[in-house]
C-alpha cells in the first residue's frame, strides 16, 4: 500500500466504523421498542381476560338481585332491607362494570395518526401546552 492511498483508506474505515454503529444502535432501539411492544400486547390481552372473567359472574350476581327485589315483599321491613342491599350490590357491580369497559377500552389495540411534523412545530406545541394554551 502507498502512503497516497494509506489516509483515504483509513478514513472509508472511519466512515464504515461510524455508520456500523449507527445501525447497530438503531438495531438496539428497534429491539427495545419491539419487546415494549410485545409487553404491551401480552398486558392487553391480560386484561381483555380479566374483564371477560369478572364480566360473567356480575352479570349473574346483578340478574340475582334483580329478580330477589321482585320477589320481595314490599310491606315487610326485612323486605326494604333486602331493597337496600339488592341497591347496594346493583351500584357496586356498575362500578365494576365501569371498571371492566375501561379495561377493554385499553386492551383494544389504538390505531395511531402518525404524520410527519417539523421539529418547531413540535416546539411551538410544547410551548402552548405547557402555557396551558393547548
Amino acid at each position: 500500500m502507498s502512503l497516497d492511498t494509506m489516509p483515504h483508506t483509513i478514513k472509508g474505515e472511519e466512515i464504515l466504523q461510524a455508520k456500523l454503529l449507527e445501525v447497530s444502535r438503531e438495531l438496539e432501539l428497534a429491539k427495545q421498542r419491539l419487546r415494549q411492544t410485545e409487553l404491551l400486547a401480552a398486558l392487553g390481552a391480560a386484561a381483555a381476560k380479566i374483564c371477560h372473567e369478572i364480566s360473567n359472574p356480575l352479570n349473574v350476581i346483578s340478574t340475582s338481585v334483580q329478580l330477589l327485589e321482585r320477589w320481595t315483599p314490599a310491606d315487610e321491613i326485612s323486605g326494604e332491607r333486602l331493597r337496600l342491599i339488592g341497591r347496594d350490590v346493583r351500584n357496586e357491580v356498575s362500578r365494576l362494570e365501569s371498571l371492566i369497559r375501561d379495561l377493554r377500552e385499553f386492551s383494544r389495540p389504538q390505531k395511531l395518526d402518525l404524520k410527519p411534523v417539523t421539529l418547531k412545530q413540535t416546539i411551538d406545541e410544547m410551548r402552548l401546552w405547557y402555557k396551558g394554551e393547548l
